[in-house]
């Protein structure tokens, strides 16, 4: 079947009449950043004044009643999978407050 000229600008029409530019989601609204990164990146400039290893460590992150606890640990092993890419002692407490600042370091678990 073919469709007549007119039919399909009448059809362009319609389906382009529904989009209003204010709809259209803008994507710099999706790559805010996190409060969680705002924390890795303290966590990482304070680990980069107190350890030689910063430039191979991985973060985690958990919320905290303070802000949040950011743990780096120490990647010794990038080949291999799982906990044994670390370093059993491998690793650093980051206590980070809700506006960014770093408020403790600690290599044990409290």
């Amino acid at each position: 079947m073919r469709w007549p000229f007119p039919i399909f600008c009448l059809v362009f029409l319609l389906l382009g009449w529904g989009c209003d530019s204010s709809d259209i989601a803008q994507p710099a609204r999706y790559f805010e950043k996190r409060p969680e990164n705002t924390a890795i990146d303290a966590a990482a400039r304070c680990l980069g004044q107190k350890e030689d290893w910063a430039d191979k460590a991985e973060y985690a992150v958990s919320t905290t009643a303070a802000g949040w606890e950011v743990t780096a640990w120490r990647v010794e092993y990038p080949s291999a999978k799982g906990p044994d890419r670390y370093k059993p002692w491998g690793f650093r407490i980051i206590t980070v407050s809700r506006d960014g600042k770093v408020i403790g370091f600690s290599a044990k678990r409290s």
